[in-house]
C-alpha cells in the first residue's frame, strides 16, 4: 500500500495546457516537503533509496503549479555490488497516474534519494517516472538526512525534447517556493519560550 499526504480539497480542476514548460513557479506545500523528507529518511536509515511523487495543479494564470500532494508509491528498492536503486513497476505507475487524474492533478515532480552526492544518473534519465515536459526531478543527497535544500539537492527539468536539464541552485530559488501555513491567530496573545 502506498503512503501519502494530501492538502487538496476534492474537486480541483484539470489544467488546460498539457505541458509545464511555461511554468515559472512551483509552490510546494510545507506538508509535501515534510512528508517527502521523512519518507526518504526512513527508507535511507535502512540503506535504500526511496521515491516520492508530487501532484499539483496549474494556477489560474498558468504560470505556476501548486504542489499539494505527496505520494510514496509501492516501490522496489535494491542494494547490490553496483550500488542502490529504487523502481516503481508499471502497474503501480498506472495506478498512480489514474489516482492523480481522478484528483484533477498532474504528476509534476519525482523526488528520490541518493546515498551520497546528488546527481541525475543515466538510470534516472532512462527510467524517469515524470514524463510531462517542464516537470521536475529532484535528487536528494545523503538519504535526505539534511533535508531538501537548493544547495545540495540536484534539480532537473524535463525539456520538450525529453532531456533532463540541470537547474542551478540560483535558478531553483526562483523556481521552487515552499508555502508555509499561516501563523495561527493567538488573539493578541504572545508566547515565550
Amino acid at each position: 500500500m502506498s503512503r501519502e499526504v494530501d492538502s487538496l480539497p476534492e474537486g480541483s480542476q484539470l489544467p488546460h495546457d498539457p505541458t509545464l514548460v511555461g511554468v515559472r513557479a512551483y509552490n510546494v506545500d510545507l506538508a509535501v516537503i515534510d512528508f517527502t523528507v521523512q519518507f526518504l529518511r526512513d527508507v535511507g536509515q535502512r540503506g535504500f533509496e526511496g521515491m516520492v511523487l508530487w501532484g499539483g495543479r496549474r494556477t489560474a494564470d498558468g504560470q505556476g503549479v501548486d504542489v499539494i500532494l505527496a505520494v510514496a508509491p509501492q516501490q522496489r528498492a535494491t542494494r547490490g555490488d553496483e550500488g542502490v536503486m529504487v523502481a516503481v513497476d508499471g502497474d503501480e505507475l498506472f495506478r498512480m497516474n489514474a489516482d492523480f487524474f481522478r484528483r484533477g492533478l498532474l504528476l509534476c515532480a519525482q523526488v528520490h534519494s541518493h546515498p551520497n552526492e546528488a546527481y541525475h544518473s543515466d538510470t534516472d534519465d532512462a527510467f524517469a517516472v515524470v514524463t510531462i515536459p517542464g516537470g521536475l526531478s529532484l535528487v536528494v543527497p545523503w538519504f535526505a538526512r539534511s533535508g531538501i535544500d537548493a544547495e545540495t539537492t540536484a534539480v532537473y527539468r524535463l525539456s520538450r525534447s525529453g532531456e533532463w536539464m540541470h537547474v542551478t541552485a540560483a535558478e531553483v530559488v526562483e523556481l521552487i517556493f515552499v508555502n508555509t501555513p499561516p501563523e495561527k491567530d493567538l488573539g493578541g496573545a504572545t508566547s515565550s519560550s
